[in-house]
């Protein structure tokens, strides 16, 4: 937020003082005029990547520990997913590609979550 000059950072720790259990400090910053809908928006969106890509090198890096890639491969397949704007899971590509199977995928995502 303050990153992209939406509030200061004043703003956001005077606010997130006031942050109760169940409610982001977006939706407070909003609900205080800090934020309008289009920035809102915006910063739901960076999150939601955010939490997809530290989940996609979460999987990445256990299939690295147990043997199931190279570093050099979950490098690559990072990188692919870059190119390619995030529109496929590395779990889903190492299924199709015949690498692990749908079980060990589960297997897998569930072991990180």
């Amino acid at each position: 937020m303050v990153k992209h000059g939406y509030a200061t950072e004043e703003q956001v720790r005077a606010v997130a003082q006031r942050l109760h259990p169940g409610t982001s400090l977006g939706e407070l910053l909003k609900s205080e005029g800090l934020l309008n809908t289009n920035a809102f928006q915006t910063l739901q969106r960076e999150v939601a990547l955010t939490r997809f890509l530290q989940a996609e090198q979460q999987f990445a890096k256990l299939c690295v520990e147990q043997g199931r890639l190279t570093m050099q491969e979950a490098r690559e397949l990072l990188q692919s997913q870059r190119q390619a704007n995030y529109s496929w899971r590395i779990s889903d590509r190492l299924v199709e590609e015949g690498r692990i199977q749908e079980s060990e995928r589960d297997s897998l995502t569930q072991e990180l979550f």
